[in-house]
């Protein structure tokens, strides 16, 4: 039988009709289905999961993972008057759950789900009006159906249900709490937890996971007083009855939550694609074809935009509204079945295209890109006037830095909270006022178990501190950072946190929503210069689609400016005139056999030991409209240093891979200001 699981009940949520894309590896694409391994070191789920069950000690897991077996020795166990138990299992009809942590007492259960999120012990779930917050809606609702399977197939016990997260407002009381918990791989490839340590309550120290307990939350859930079925009325006045109920009974009988999951169940367990309704939710779907694999699987995407919206193959070639940078109209025109970019006009932009300084708008960019995609152009859009105001205030020597970061869900030191940022690595290139230009220091620390932070900030203090050059990051990420671990400092007894902490608040400015702190500062002298929305000011081709990440923005560059295809065509980087501490001379611009140059950042795989190509496009580093997890696939390759068992070989190998991956991020942020400062 075709099981309804809490994944795919979760997936069907998201989109009904993903339910008949999942699974079919050999049949469909699907970017999500990355390794699992990758995923685990990636969000950190395995290692708090890990963590709750050694907070109740006694626990017995059920390892198995052929569901009858598991059902077997659930129902086995719970005929114990009390007992603990990790993965139970449970069906009702063609649902099928497996619990994180089941405790029972008595006639009493009591189930927690535990999830990878940060929390604090006075969250709020509910909005002003009264909903469910999006941060934590797919979460309640994940428990719900949870709670509703348990409540269906084990009627005879009293059941309440609960939420475990990890909780920054804790502080961990030993050191290396995250190594206990190490990541590898069983016979089949699915990650699992090697314990590698003491886990008794004394040497876990204080808890920092917190438990809320959602039963009256979970209750209003499937009554319906706080769930939107994913459903249109008509899908679900087209399902007249609910296989394996009553057949007396209709989808009126119930409530949303519940018809919902029995509407879900029945067409996965038949394997009935539910009518798809395109919406802004198709720009993110995952199943979607890359070039390489178009020829052996379908996509889904594709299959949807044909049936609704009747596409053609050229029509996919076509801009369309879901690919307009950050714009907030795209749901309203696909609903009225406008799903072009040549549909939009300049009303659907009506505010000024341009600030007080002659710079692109947000709504001026996205009708550039409109224009400019409607009518094929082909040449960048280029402001020379707001270059050369950027221009004019940059004071040489110039440096270039880009940070790699970490927030683990378990903290890697005693003191440090879940979630706190972690500075591992960074690039600095400089640029002198010959226009030559060198990659001046980088700086890595991964040792297991070792906090960072403080002599981060020291090498980058001696990186950045000999002169008073413009400093130059690529969005916002770099600022926050050091924002974050000013605080840390603050709190510190580091001997020279003054100093740091001077140095800091010199090259940035206080984040968003700081001014609630009580040690508030004001934009240093030297703070930092964002390309990126020099970018967002001054400079569009077309190539970008829309995206603004440096990893969109640097092949695009490459292939339109001719300065920087004259210059890089030869070898000159890694050499004597342009010397890289990681890489030998190569040349920068490498054509592809269609004539167009490359990526230099798909010249580096596989640059983090072994990892698939495919994660450097994967949803682990991609979200709406901006690549806001850059530092992804770093991220990742810093995860296996901490939370697995490698050899001081495989280790090194990752590290070397490290220093080169974010040395093409200052590379191309160079790249990037030479090809402006050709034009200017």
């Amino acid at each position: 039988m075709r099981y309804l699981t809490k994944s795919r009940f979760t997936l069907g949520l998201q989109c009904p009709t993903k339910l008949f894309y999942t699974r079919k590896e050999s049949e469909y694409a699907d970017r999500k289905g990355d390794d699992d391994f990758l995923r685990a070191l990636a969000d950190g789920g395995h290692q708090v999961g890990a963590l709750a069950q050694a907070y109740h000690p006694g626990g017995i897991r059920i390892d198995t993972l052929d569901h009858e077996e598991a059902l077997r020795q659930t129902d086995e166990l719970l005929q114990q008057k009390n007992v603990i138990i990790f993965e139970a299992a449970f069906r009702h009809k063609n649902l099928f759950i497996r619990t994180d942590v089941l405790i029972k007492q008595g006639s009493q259960l009591e189930l927690i789900e535990v999830k990878a999120k940060s929390c604090r012990p006075d969250e709020n779930f509910f909005t002003k009006g009264g909903t469910l917050t999006s941060a934590w809606e797919k979460y309640l609702v994940d428990v719900a159906f949870q709670d509703y399977v348990v409540r269906k197939a084990k009627p005879h016990l009293a059941l309440r249900s609960c939420l475990m997260c990890a909780d920054k407002s804790k502080t961990a009381t030993v050191d290396g709490l995250n190594r206990r918990f190490q990541i590898s791989r069983d016979a089949g490839g699915r990650s699992q937890i090697k314990i590698t340590g003491p886990i008794d309550p004394a040497a876990l120290g204080e808890r920092i996971l917190h438990r809320f307990d959602v039963a009256d939350i979970v209750a209003r859930i499937q009554s319906g007083a706080l769930f939107e079925p994913p459903l249109s009325a008509h899908q679900l006045a087209s399902f007249p009855t609910l296989p394996g109920l009553d057949p007396t009974l209709r989808p009126a009988d119930l409530s949303p939550f519940e018809t919902t999951v029995f509407y879900l169940a029945h067409h996965y367990e038949h394997d009935e694609k539910i009518p798809p309704v395109l919406g802004t939710v198709c720009k993110a779907c995952e199943f979607q074809t890359d070039p390489e694999d178009s020829k052996t699987l379908k996509s889904g995407f594709r299959e949807c935009w044909r049936q609704v919206a009747k596409f053609t193959e050229p029509d996919f070639d076509q801009p369309q509204v879901l690919d307009v940078w950050a714009w907030r109209g795209r749901a309203e025109k696909i609903n009225s079945g406008q799903y072009f970019q040549r549909n939009l006009s300049a009303a659907d932009f009506p505010k000024d295209h341009t600030d007080a300084n002659g710079g692109l708008t947000a709504q001026g960019r996205q009708w550039l890109q409109r224009e400019m995609s409607v009518q094929g152009t082909t040449e960048p859009y280029l402001n020379r006037d707001m270059l050369r105001q950027y221009f004019a205030a940059w004071q040489y020597p110039l440096h270039f830095i880009d940070f790699e970061t970490s927030m683990a869900a378990l903290p890697y030191h005693v003191g440090r909270r879940p979630y706190e940022q972690i500075a591992y690595q960074f690039s600095h290139h400089c640029v002198a006022q010959d226009g030559s230009i060198r990659h001046q220091g980088q700086w890595l620390l991964a040792e297991p178990g070792v906090f960072p932070n403080f002599e981060f900030v020291r090498a980058l203090h001696r990186e950045l501190g000999q002169d008073r050059g413009t400093v130059f990051r690529y969005a916002a990420h770099e600022n926050t950072v050091l924002n974050q671990i000013r605080k840390q400092l603050l709190a510190s007894a580091e001997p020279d946190r003054q100093g740091l902490v001077d140095f800091i608040e010199s090259i940035t400015h206080p984040t968003k929503g700081s001014a609630k702190e009580a040690e508030e500062f004001a934009a240093g002298p030297r703070d930092m210069v964002d390309l990126r929305e020099v970018v967002l000011k001054a400079y569009y081709h077309p190539a970008m689609k829309g995206s603004n990440s440096i990893k969109a923005v640097l092949p695009a560059i490459l292939n339109s400016s001719d300065f920087l295809k004259r210059k890089y065509a030869r070898p000159v980087y890694g050499s004597a005139t342009s010397p890289s501490l990681n890489f030998p001379p190569f040349s920068v611009v490498e054509l592809d056999p269609q004539g167009r140059v490359r990526s230099p950042y798909l010249r580096l795989l596989p640059v983090l030991a072994g990892m698939e190509e495919s994660l450097l496009h994967s949803e682990l580093l991609y979200e709406d409209d901006e690549v806001i997890k850059e530092g992804g696939a770093a991220a990742v390759a810093y995860g296996r240093i901490q939370f697995t068992d490698m050899t001081e070989v495989e280790r090194e190998q990752v590290r070397h891979s490290l220093l080169k991956y974010c040395e093409i991020d200052t590379l191309a942020m160079v790249l990037l200001w030479e090809s402006f400062q050709a034009v200017v």
